[in-house]
C-alpha cells in the first residue's frame, strides 16, 4: 500500500492548459510597472521643475549652491555617490538581462 502511494505521489503531474492566461497576465504586470515607472518620472520631473522654479527667487539659493559645491569637491562623497551610481546601473542591467529573478 506505501509503495504504490509513493510511487503515485511522485509520478509527474501533467501540465495544467492555460491557453496563454500566464503570458497575458505577466504582459499585464510588466504594462502596469511600466506605466507606472512612467508616472514616477513625471512626478518627479515636476517637483524638481517646481523647486527649481522657486529657488531663483529665494535666499536659499545661495547658500544650497556653497552647500553643494563643498559637497562635491570632497572626494569621498564623490566617490560614495559615483558608486552608488554604478550600482543602480549595474542592478539596472542585470535585472533587464533576466539574470536576477
Amino acid at each position: 500500500m506505501t509503495g504504490a502511494l509513493d510511487a503515485l505521489l511522485s509520478a509527474p503531474l501533467a501540465e495544467p492548459a492555460d491557453n496563454g492566461f500566464s503570458a497575458r497576465v505577466a504582459l499585464t504586470i510588466l504594462d502596469r510597472e511600466e506605466r507606472r515607472a512612467g508616472w514616477h518620472v513625471i512626478f518627479y520631473a515636476i517637483a524638481i521643475s517646481a523647486v527649481l522654479a522657486v529657488l531663483p527667487f529665494t535666499d536659499f539659493a545661495p547658500a544650497l549652491m556653497n552647500v553643494l559645491s563643498l559637497l562635491m569637491h570632497s572626494q569621498p562623497v564623490v566617490v560614495g555617490l559615483g558608486v552608488i551610481a554604478l550600482s543602480l546601473v549595474g542592478y539596472r542591467f542585470l535585472e533587464r538581462s533576466s539574470l536576477l529573478t
